[in-house]
């Protein structure tokens, strides 16, 4: 997630930011969240770079289009098994890796598929 220097209340979103995540259950919150934002910015744009619809993509993946729908809305976090049926789909090939935290306690970007 990219977050802007843009002043809130006399304060910046990333200062802001910064004094929340001291807060263990924020963190952990955050972190949780920020993958289920990063899945679903890679499915979405996964899916338009193929010119597919929700249900398109649903049916080549062998999953229901609600499934789709959910990690793209992020209501449903993907398991990585979920995400190789939707790179399969689209003939690409998931990445994972993992990196260290940063002070921020932000996660950098999601590696999209290749």
């Amino acid at each position: 997630m990219s977050l802007r220097k843009k002043s809130v209340g006399g304060s910046s979103i990333e200062g802001f930011l910064a004094e929340q995540m001291q807060d263990p259950s924020f963190a952990d919150e955050y972190q949780k969240s920020e993958w289920e934002y990063q899945a679903a910015k890679a499915v979405i744009r996964l899916r338009l770079q193929h010119k597919m619809s929700q249900e398109q993509l649903a049916k080549q993946a062998g999953v229901p289009p609600s499934t789709i729908a959910r990690i793209e809305s992020m209501s449903f976090s993907p398991t990585v098994r979920m995400l190789n049926k939707i790179a399969a789909a689209t003939e690409t090939q998931l990445f994972v890796d993992f990196v260290e935290k940063t002070n921020g306690g932000s996660v950098p970007q999601m590696a999209t598929a290749r």
